[in-house]
């Protein structure tokens, strides 16, 4: 199973490398160095983001294209996907009844009867605007039922020790308010935070290995979800199978009567 959005993401990183090291070369030029690691900032924040966006859009279309009964969806996603599509501009029409919120109403009625077969989902898989942070990603992989993502996808460095190399749990979380604070600054304050060619090595790294263990987490519930089909499908089929033997056997027990 690919995400196309991871490798397109790891690609852009190199992006961020070639800048980390045109910095690390002008150490003693600060009006330069400066100037560059507050571009890798933004321009890795700003990349990061996109590609949440675009692992979880991609992960809606996958779950779409399952085309699954509703009772096999999470209640968030289907909550979620119902808000999206009632949005205000439905509301307004509602008051007025306007035959066009029928269209709204049609897109959601499969999420309503677990008999229906769904193709095709209406989840907001973007930032809101002008908001950022960990507790946004958090609100944004809510939306298809994941309640904590930085629980669910944690993020591994090997630490070495003279003793031995253990692996330490990584507080990405922080990392993530720890940019977009930076980041903030720098658009908002136009202020030159301290930040050194090191430390940004750091966030690309780690961004990453967030990005292999979202991936890895998304795939999981597909393949959860998945195995919930086929195990219904299973159900479904031997009952089938049982009515079809009592009908059988009813009609052979009419036939012997008379």
């Amino acid at each position: 199973m690919v995400f196309q959005s991871l490798n397109e993401f790891r690609e852009s990183l190199d992006e961020i490398e070639v800048l980390i090291k045109e910095s690390a070369r002008c150490l003693n030029e600060a009006c330069k160095y400066s100037a560059l690691n507050k571009s890798i900032l933004v321009l890795l924040l700003a990349k990061f983001e996109f590609f949440l966006e675009s692992a979880l859009a991609e992960y809606v279309d996958k779950i779409a294209a399952l085309e699954l009964n509703s009772d096999l969806l999470s209640d968030d996603l289907k909550i979620y996907s119902i808000c999206h599509v009632l949005d205000d501009t439905f509301c307004a029409r509602l008051k007025k009844f306007n035959k066009r919120i029928l269209l709204p109403l049609n897109k959601i009625t499969p999420l309503l009867d677990n008999s229906k077969t769904i193709d095709s989902l209406f989840v907001n898989t973007t930032f809101n605007y002008g908001k950022h942070g960990h507790k946004q990603v958090q609100k944004m992989f809510k939306r298809i039922g994941i309640e904590d993502i930085f629980e669910e996808c944690p993020v591994y460095e090997n630490v070495k020790t003279l003793a031995a190399t253990t692996k330490t749990k990584v507080n990405f979380l922080a990392d993530i308010n720890a940019m977009t604070g930076h980041r903030n600054f720098i658009l908002h304050e136009d202020k030159s935070p301290s930040l050194t060619h090191q430390q940004l090595e750091i966030y690309k790294k780690r961004s990453s290995k967030f990005g292999t263990a979202l991936i890895n987490g998304l795939k999981k519930h597909i393949s959860k979800i998945i195995r919930l089909k086929v195990k219904k499908n299973a159900i479904e089929k031997k009952m089938a199978q049982k009515k079809l033997k009592k009908t059988v056997k009813k009609k052979t027990t009419k036939k012997k009567a008379s």
